[in-house]
């Protein structure tokens, strides 16, 4: 268990820099400066599968759902301005945008799944969408007393939403809510989304 590392991309930072990495149903893949790599051969082999600059447009977007092995990537900017995202249930060979929220919206995206559920966040409230349509506001959400939304993401049944409050907690996929760490933060994210597994 973890007794050998092998280096994925050569050490230039600049050029190679790795801004995200994920691994779907065993096949691993990167988000470099220029796009989304899939690799091949134990990591030994990379093929560039959607372009992308992520120096012309400064945000980048890539997610697993490990339930089923879908996953998600932004394109550039549209000419809404927005950033339209895509899911592809192939590993990157086939891809759908899907249809959310408004695309001046799109740069605020961060999800999490229980199961086929998908979560996301807008920047006061948290949503959730299964099938098709647009995701809807979680009616058991506490907007009024959790101030801006920073982050979001799930382990089994278990959401944690980081807000200018603080960290807020649901064991049971969003029904109920529970004020986990309280924290008053005037400005930025007050410290980053992890999953928890331990309880009690």
């Amino acid at each position: 268990m973890a007794q050998k590392w092998e280096q994925y991309t050569n050490s230039d930072y600049f050029t190679l820099r790795t801004y995200k990495f994920g691994v779907a149903k065993g096949t691993p893949f990167v988000v470099l400066y220029d796009g989304l790599y899939r690799g091949s051969a134990g990591g030994t082999k990379w093929e560039k599968i959607r372009d992308f600059d992520v120096f012309g447009t400064s945000y980048y977007f890539f997610e697993v759902n490990h339930t089923n092995g879908y996953i998600y990537f932004n394109s550039s900017v549209d000419s809404s301005g927005g950033y339209p995202i895509y899911e592809s249930p192939d590993l990157g060979k086939t891809w759908t945008k899907l249809n959310l929220f408004p695309p001046l919206y799109n740069g605020c995206y961060d999800l999490a799944f229980i199961g086929d559920t998908l979560y996301t966040i807008q920047p006061f409230e948290v949503y959730k969408k299964f099938g098709p349509g647009q995701p809807e506001i979680m009616p058991s959400w506490p907007s009024d007393t959790a101030g801006q939304v920073f982050d979001i993401t799930a382990q089994g049944n278990d959401l944690w939403v980081v807000t200018k409050k603080g960290l807020y907690h649901s064991p049971d996929a969003g029904y109920t809510w529970q004020h986990a760490l309280k924290r008053n933060v005037a400005f930025g994210h007050p410290f980053p989304a992890v999953c928890f597994s331990a309880k009690g």
